[in-house]
């Protein structure tokens, strides 16, 4: 060989994971030995054939089946991200032509774990990441796995086997069955997807005579806040009704059964219409007092302009109180002035006169005046005390006004705290009525015609009675006056009153009527409110208990998934390293028959170069070798392009068939399984009426048993007694029989003791002894049969006591054993039906699941009449809340104008009347306050005259005592002066002693007059001061009365201050009740348009859902289709290259008969002695084109696996997640060897 020929490169060994499961099984990638060269040809041609296009067909737009809208609401969480890594798939090789740089993965070697949430109602799409190995390796137990049923399927279907752990309720089937076929639609209107009829789930016991299943699912929208009392009502009834007639069913066939519970089911339907009429009364009553209230939501101004004239009238009211006690205090201040001035004048004035007196030398009057003065004194500090008292009944005055005026503003935090927590709590319950208020709408649109219907036959009904009251009033007036113009006699008169009392009769029956017809509405407004409201605890425990079965449901099928994922990772995994230790093996295989060949041409170019004969014979070696070597390489090739057509084929095929078992599921699947939760729900309610039924009669019976064990108490207690009396009756008859004997014993006793005297007797007299002894046998005898007949009379009453014990017992007996016969024959006929309604059942269930199929095409068509009666309703109702706003909006203004103009006149009406009455109490309080004012005055005067008369009193005793006193001590001088006198006369001896005398006299005149003098002085000083004090005291009385005056006039203010307090908490009472009534107005008209809002929202959002929707399904079949049209054109794409193949291995056999001829060729040119290095070398260069075309052919294949892949990922939901992604990246380096792309393959779809 020469130097120029490059040497064959063996490739590196391509480290694989070793959990990588392989793409094709072991015994289609094992070489064998036995393979011919010529049987590669057919092959292709067989396997040529299974790539066209007709083939393909079932994945053309036209026949693909989309899943229904319904079931893309959400969408599963990412479960199948990439669990191995991939760092170990970069290869170094040492060529680096037409290999573009490897990427290194970004993933890590951790396993991921898997995501157990899984919904049914999802939308799976086509995906080609699955290979042939997943089928022989599902663990699923069902044989679906042949005809390549996905696992989402098997999900599905047990989401629907899930249901018979947790038996959901009656109630809960109908918003079960709407909340799992609504979609999108049972998030936004929850009132009416989670709605049914009350018939379907009041009437549980119904089911056992129909087994129809389309009324159940085509039945009208109801609300099931209704469904809950009409039930538990319905069920109690039956209740008593099953106890009360429990031991006629015992004893009567099934067909009357069925009658009673037919005609308990049409009860039952009676009660749900009167039920029905009552809700509709109520909810008309709730309307008109919605509306009623909405109307006084503009007075908010008024009552705010009203309270703010009030605060200002108070305030103003305020301001002249203080201004009146500011010139109240000033009046007092000057009064206080003015006294202080009288009192120091007075003062002064009894000084001056004590000082003139003591300088007199007149001690009475200087004692009067201290006396004066200090009862002066005595009457100021009164005065001052009454003042002091004025000032602090002033001051307390003052002080009540300063608490009442806290009060008030204590009255008005309280005030708004309480208008806060009634704010916050009325908030509280508008949010609850808000609640209620969605529930009910539904209802009250439904309900409207009928209310306006039952209105107007009531109030034609009314006008029907009025108009004949009136009819008959007319016609009786008529008469009236025809008696009246006839005659006017005493007889007419009293058919006229007679008359009259008739048209009052008449008038108070008609109010009567009119009243009991308001009491009625009131009752019935009362009653279904209660039932509304039981019936809303009813649906919120409902729904409660739904999602807390629904959570356990999915709880056990994502365990369930889960586990059985984990089980088929474990078991691929295991496969998955054999497969890899297996590739291994080959590859070491494959390396040392590639290092063989090396060795071999190396020695073959050697042996060429030593020798020309030895290159000959090393040249028909190496001929041979690379023969050996080429039909290796071509079987390796064939078994690789066969593999490689398998896995495509394969792919394709498990693409077609799930994509058409995944549509044919979607459709299908959805429609049975909803079905079959729907008739399982229904028959599991049929079954707990069945066994509610069951528990009924069981209970009875327990009753019945309880009974007749009470009457079997009761009989053996009667048996007890009747054995106690037989022994109180043998004890007496032991008695009687012992006292028998001890009579017999006595009267024998006596009759020998006769006997003997008798003998004795018979001895002494023999004549009398033959009539003794014969009145004795008489006796003897009578006595005999009197115990005979004792004795027969015992036995007698012994025998009747026995035989009636005896009578008891098997009265008892019968009766015991007759109840358990009845009671068996019972338990027989019950479980008779149990086992009559479960093999019912068990058909209806087998007849559903057979007509489940039919029921999914028309599960389809009801979705689609659906849509249309939601898109036709949608309309309606935009229209009825446009009609339903103006309307209310009319209303509501009209109304409020009314309920402001009403209230502008009581609020007038209510102020001229408080101002007349505020005047009137004024007027009264005056006149109250002048006669107590002329009381008080009256009473300080005639104190004020007493005192002055006792003062005058006292002064005139005083002054007569000391004028008593002068003449006393002028008399007794006299006497002695007359005395001396005489004796001076009588002495006469001295005329000196008597002009002594006379000056002594003269002098004592004088200083009696100069007394007499003083005396008047005083007399003058005592009357001015007297007068100077009365004056005083007129103007202190002055003072005293204008003070009480003004005290009065305080006293009135303050009164009529707490009489405007009091009108005005009354008003604010008022004012308050108004404002909350605008409030509460103001808020039901707001919730009003908030719900008018919410359903505008709705609405709209139902619109752009339906637009989304639209949007999502023309994107799906935009997308199914690009992909139809990607997976075509790879198709073609692999077509051509099966072409290409098939070319390269007729390129491969021209080659091998062109060595035929080389080989005869070096057979001559041996002869002819020609060198064959020119061929050798052209033959080298034929090989490795073959070998290039070989690697180029491989690449595009590898690159076509990618795109498949790719596509796939884009199809499938896992597309959106970039972790598998980046995981599932093909690599780019391309190797030329089959075993590369074996390896390749298997890393992808171990990954996948």
């Amino acid at each position: 060989m020469s130097s120029n020929d490059e040497p064959v490169v063996a490739p590196a060994p391509v480290e694989v994971d070793e959990n990588e499961p392989p793409a094709t099984p072991i015994e289609s990638s094992v070489v064998s030995g036995g393979e011919e060269l010529v049987m590669a040809s057919p092959e292709v041609s067989k396997e040529s054939p299974a790539v066209s296009p007709s083939k393909v067909s079932p994945g053309a737009p036209g026949t693909v089946k989309r899943p229904l809208s319904g079931t893309t609401t959400t969408k599963r969480p990412d479960s199948s991200s990439a669990s191995h890594s991939m760092t170990g798939t970069t290869r170094t090789t040492t060529s680096t032509l037409n290999k573009p740089p490897t990427r290194p993965s970004t993933t890590t070697g951790t396993r991921k774990p898997l995501s157990t949430s899984t919904v049914s109602s999802h939308r799976s799409h086509m995906s080609v990441s699955s290979s042939a190995d997943e089928k022989p390796r599902s663990v699923a137990s069902s044989g679906d796995e042949r005809r390549g049923i996905s696992s989402t399927a098997k999900r599905m279907s047990m989401a629907g086997t899930t249901s018979t752990r947790a038996p959901l309720k009656s109630t809960s089937s109908s918003s079960d069955r709407r909340s799992s076929v609504a979609g999108i639609t049972a998030e936004r209107k929850p009132a009416t997807t989670t709605a049914r009829t009350a018939t379907t789930t009041s009437k549980p016991v119904s089911r056992l005579t129909s087994s129809t299943t389309s009324a159940s699912r085509t039945a009208t929208t109801r609300p099931t806040s209704t469904t809950g009392t009409v039930r538990s009502a319905t069920t109690t009834e039956a209740k008593k009704r099953l106890s009360t007639t429990s031991g006629s069913i015992s004893r009567v066939g099934e067909s009357e059964k069925l009658q009673a519970l037919q005609a308990k089911l049409t009860e039952s339907e009676e009660t749900v219409a009167s039920l029905k009429t009552e809700l509709e009364t109520v909810n008309e009553k709730l309307g008109q007092l919605s509306v009623s209230v909405e109307g006084p939501l503009g007075d908010a101004g008024d009552t705010e302009a009203i309270r703010a004239d009030h605060t200002a009238e108070i305030e103003k009211l305020a301001s002249a109180h203080a201004e009146e006690l500011q010139a109240l205090q000033a009046r007092l201040d000057e009064a206080e002035s003015q006294r202080k001035e009288l009192e120091e004048s007075s003062q002064k004035q009894l000084e001056e006169a004590r000082q003139s007196a003591a300088a007199q030398g007149d001690d009475t009057t200087v004692s009067l005046l201290d006396e004066l003065k200090s009862a002066h004194r005595t009457q100021l500090e009164a005065l001052e005390k009454e003042l002091a008292e004025y000032k602090s009944a002033a001051t307390h005055f003052e002080e009540q006004i300063s608490v009442l005026k806290k009060e008030l503003e204590f009255q008005k935090l309280a005030l708004e705290e309480e208008k806060a927590l009634e704010l916050e709590n009325f908030k509280r319950e508008l949010q609850g009525r808000e609640q209620v208020m969605d529930n009910l709408n539904t209802e009250i649109v439904k309900l409207n015609a009928l209310k306006e219907q039952e209105v107007r036959a009531a109030e034609e009904s009314a006008q029907e009675s009025v108009s004949g009251l009136q009819e008959q009033v007319a016609s009786l007036e008529a008469k009236l006056a025809a008696a009246e113009s006839a005659s006017q006699g005493p007889e007419q008169n009293t058919l006229i009153a007679e008359k009259d009392q008739e048209i009052t009769d008449l008038k108070r029956a008609l109010e009567k009527i009119q009243a009991e017809l308001q009491e009625a509405r009131e009752t019935a407004a009362t009653e279904l409110s209660s039932k509304v409201e039981e019936l809303e605890t009813a649906h919120k425990i409902a729904i409660a208990s739904l999602k807390a079965e629904h959570e356990t449901a999915i709880t056990d099928i994502s365990a369930s998934h889960a586990e059985k994922l984990t089980a088929a990772m474990a078991e691929s995994e295991s496969s998955g390293a054999e497969h890899t230790a297996q590739l291994q093996e080959l590859r070491n295989a494959l390396e040392a028959s590639e290092a063989t060949a090396q060795k071999g041409q190396e020695d073959a170019v050697a042996e060429l170069k030593i020798t020309h004969e030895a290159e000959l014979k090393l040249l028909q070696e190496k001929l041979e070798a690379s023969e050996n070597a080429l039909s290796e390489s071509r079987r390796a090739l064939d078994e690789g392009n066969a593999s490689a057509q398998d896995l495509a084929i394969q792919e394709i095929d498990a693409l077609r068939q799930k994509c058409e078992s995944l549509e044919s599921q979607l459709t299908t699947g959805t429609g049975k399984i909803n079905a079959l939760l729907e008739e399982m729900q229904s028959k599991q309610a049929e079954a707990d009426a069945i066994h509610r039924t069951l528990r009924d009669v069981e209970d009875h019976s327990r009753q019945e048993g309880a009974q007749k064990d009470k009457k079997m108490k009761a009989l053996e207690e009667k048996a007890a007694e009747a054995v106690f009396l037989l022994e109180q009756h043998t004890l007496q008859a032991a008695g009687v029989s012992e006292k028998h004997a001890q009579a017999l014993e006595e009267l024998k006793a006596e009759y020998a003791a006769r006997l003997a005297s008798e003998l004795e007797r018979t001895k002494e007299a023999s004549s009398s002894h033959d009539s003794a002894l014969s009145d004795l046998r008489t006796k003897h005898e009578e006595l005999l049969a009197a115990n005979k007949e004792l004795e027969s009379t015992h036995a007698t009453h012994v025998q009747s006591l026995e035989a009636e014990l005896k009578a008891v017992l098997e009265s008892h007996a019968r009766e015991i054993a007759t109840h358990n016969e009845g009671r068996e024959k019972e338990s027989t006929e019950l479980q008779n039906q149990f086992q009559e309604t479960q093999a019912k059942l068990q058909a209806e269930l087998s007849a559903l699941q057979s007509s489940s199929k039919v029921e999914a095409e028309l599960h389809e068509q009801q979705i689609a009449e659906l849509q249309k009666a939601f898109e036709e309703t949608k309309a309606k109702l935009q229209a009825e809340i446009e009609a339903v706003q103006t309307s209310k909006a009319a209303d509501v203004d009209a109304k409020h104008s009314k309920a402001i103009a009403d209230l502008q006149q009581g609020f007038e009406e209510t102020k001229t009347k408080l101002q007349a009455e505020i005047e009137a109490v004024q007027a009264s309080k005056a006149a109250e306050i002048d006669a107590e004012h002329g009381k008080a005055i009256e009473q300080l005067l005639t104190m004020h005259e007493a005192k002055l008369s006792g003062l005058k009193e006292e002064l005139e005793a005083s002054n007569k005592k000391k004028i008593h006193d002068l003449q006393k001590a002028h008399d007794t001088a006299l006497a002695n002066v007359n005395e001396q006198l005489s004796q001076a006369k009588a002495a006469a001896q001295d005329t000196s002693a008597l002009d002594d005398l006379k000056a002594t006299i003269a002098d004592l005149q004088a200083e009696l007059a100069d007394s007499e003098k003083a005396h008047l002085a005083v007399q003058e000083t005592s009357r001015e001061i007297e007068r100077h004090f009365s004056a005083e005291l007129t103007k202190i009385q002055a003072d005293h009365a204008a003070l009480g005056e003004k005290y009065q006039a305080a006293v009135a203010q303050v009164g009529e201050l707490e009489k405007l307090v009091k009108d005005s908490d009354s008003q604010k009472s008022h004012l308050e009740s108004i404002m909350k009534q605008l409030s509460e107005s103001r808020d039901q008209l707001l919730k009003v348009k908030a719900d008018n809002a919410a359903i505008f929202d709705s609405l709209v959002d139902c619109k752009n859902q339906n637009k989304t929707l639209s949007e999502m399904l023309e994107a799906g079949e935009r997308d199914l289709n690009d992909q139809i049209d990607k997976n075509m054109g790879l198709l073609n794409q692999l077509g051509d290259l099966d072409s290409n193949i098939s070319t390269s291995r007729r390129r491969v056999r021209e080659l091998e008969a062109e060595l035929a001829v080389l080989r005869a060729d070096s057979v001559r040119m041996l002869k002819m002695g020609v060198q064959p290095k020119r061929k050798m070398a052209s033959i080298q260069g034929q090989l490795k084109h073959i070998r290039t075309a070989n690697h180029d052919w491989y690449s595009e294949h590898h690159r076509l696996i990618g795109e498949l892949a790719k596509l796939s990922r884009q199809g499938s939901p896992d597309s959106l997640n970039p972790s598998t992604t980046s995981n599932l990246e093909v690599p780019s380096a391309p190797e030329p060897e089959p075993t590369r792309t074996r390896a390749a393959t298997v890393s992808f779809f171990s990954r996948r």
